[in-house]
């Protein structure tokens, strides 16, 4: 599920009613997966805030670590408290780039609102990132050094980038990074891991 209909959404076409897992289903998971020496898990949506007994599952298994993808637009002031008390969840906030990007694929205030997430995630001591799809329309915007020097300034400690795939709603292939940008991204990305306090990939 998703609070959000965001263009090109690898997601967007599949069913927004109830969650197909039940709790117990992801609790067994996530204890078979410590039995076999797992204890790093990756939670993705849709919109992971948009279910709040995933904050049981991070609480119940203290010994593991999570790291959410998010748009971070559900992320509240009683979410941030429970992060902070389970201490073992990471939120990697979805950012297009600046405000225009972010708000042109994600929605008119998207920008501003998980702008006010960093804030209350950095607030609050909370380990979290930026998630970063890269599109033909905003991989410049990665290119600047001083998107990342904003990043990390929000309070980012890690980055992850994703190349645009046209499998979701409203998918164009136009949509795509070309070749050219695609390396020259992967060359910012090198930079960037190298020289900032940060980890880029």
């Amino acid at each position: 599920r998703c609070n959000l209909r965001c263009l090109g959404c690898y997601a967007g076409n599949y069913p927004r009613g109830d969650d197909p897992l039940p709790f117990e289903t992801l609790d067994r998971i996530v204890t078979e997966g410590k039995e076999m020496g797992v204890y790093m898990y990756t939670i993705s949506g849709g919109e992971p805030f948009m279910r709040p007994d995933l904050l049981d599952l991070y609480d119940k298994h203290r010994d593991c670590v999570f790291l959410i993808y998010t748009n971070g637009t559900c992320i509240d002031d009683k979410t941030v408290e429970r992060l902070q008390a389970c201490g073992n969840a990471a939120p990697g906030i979805s950012v297009e780039g600046w405000e225009a990007q972010t708000d042109f694929r994600r929605g008119k205030g998207v920008h501003q609102r998980i702008m006010n997430t960093m804030d209350a995630l950095r607030e609050a001591g909370i380990f979290f990132g930026f998630s970063a799809t890269a599109t033909r329309l905003n991989a410049e915007a990665y290119y600047d050094e001083a998107f990342y020097d904003f990043m990390i300034e929000k309070g980012c400690l890690f980055g992850w980038f994703f190349i645009f795939v046209p499998v979701g709603q409203d998918s164009s292939v136009e949509l795509m990074v070309t070749p050219q940008q695609r390396d020259k991204l992967r060359q910012v990305v090198y930079r960037m891991r190298a020289t900032k306090p940060i980890f880029v990939a």
